[in-house]
């Protein structure tokens, strides 16, 4: 009796052992795959953004946008220098041929930044990226590229030089930068309260450049534009007492 009793319980114990192992290996088995899935996801999301730069990049290649070629940054990321010294230092403002290109290159820009958001809001996300903290980083770069958008309008109207456009897209550039780095710091607190004061901190921050912008905003709309007209060859003929003139 004992002797069987004893062969029922090892025998237990080594079932008990195997159904363990089994599901261990099952779990390694199931990570393995999440993590293949996940690097697939990424690399995924890396592909179509730089599919879509590449897209956009296409289109800037346009001649209509010729005229202003050497005065606007076309792309800017946020590992990008400063502009080059001939447009923060151009202190022109658009002529009516620029104004055209100016128009062009808004309208481009706007397509492509309601493909890269619709692209965010449909993006499969890898199973450790949590979608709340992937919205908020990207929502800082569809703000700059509000702002830019902001004053690219300013620019077309005459309110604004080449230069003014240039610096102040810098700025804007550099506080959303700052702002998304703030959040990213402040998530990687790991005390729970700490890491909630720190969020508040870089939302009190991020409002108050923000609300900077507005009134910068404000204040140009309130500008009187600037006019500038191309220069014409012009040839006048005299014919007795009468002179014609004609321009090209």
């Amino acid at each position: 009796m004992a002797g069987a009793h004893l062969l029922r319980v090892v025998g237990g114990l080594v079932s008990v052992f195997v159904l363990t192992a089994t599901l261990s290996g099952c779990g390694v088995a199931q990570r393995e795959a999440q993590q293949s899935q996940d690097a697939a996801i990424s690399a995924d999301l890396k592909a179509g953004a730089a599919a879509l730069r590449q897209e956009c990049a296409a289109k800037l290649e346009t001649k209509q946008l010729d005229p202003i070629r050497d005065k606007i940054e076309f792309y800017k990321s946020r590992t990008d220098g400063p502009a080059p010294f001939s447009m923060l230092s151009n202190s022109r403002y658009p002529n009516n041929e620029e104004q055209k290109a100016i128009a062009i290159f808004a309208g481009l820009r706007d397509e492509c930044t309601n493909l890269d958001r619709q692209r965010i809001q449909h993006q499969v996300l890898p199973s450790n990226v949590n979608r709340v903290m992937y919205d908020k980083l990207n929502s800082f770069s569809l703000s700059t590229a509000r702002q830019t958008g902001d004053l690219l309008v300013a620019l077309y109207q005459g309110k604004i030089t080449y230069g003014e456009f240039a610096k102040k897209r810098a700025e804007s550039s550099a506080a959303s930068a700052s702002a998304r780095e703030d959040y990213l710091q402040a998530m990687q607190q790991a005390d729970q309260q700490r890491r909630m004061q720190e969020l508040q901190l870089a939302e009190q921050r991020n409002q108050s450049s923000m609300a900077a912008w507005s009134s910068y905003l404000q204040a140009v709309q309130a500008m009187q534009p600037h006019t500038v007209n191309l220069q014409t060859n012009c040839t006048s003929t005299r014919t007795g007492n009468f002179t014609n003139t004609t321009c090209q």
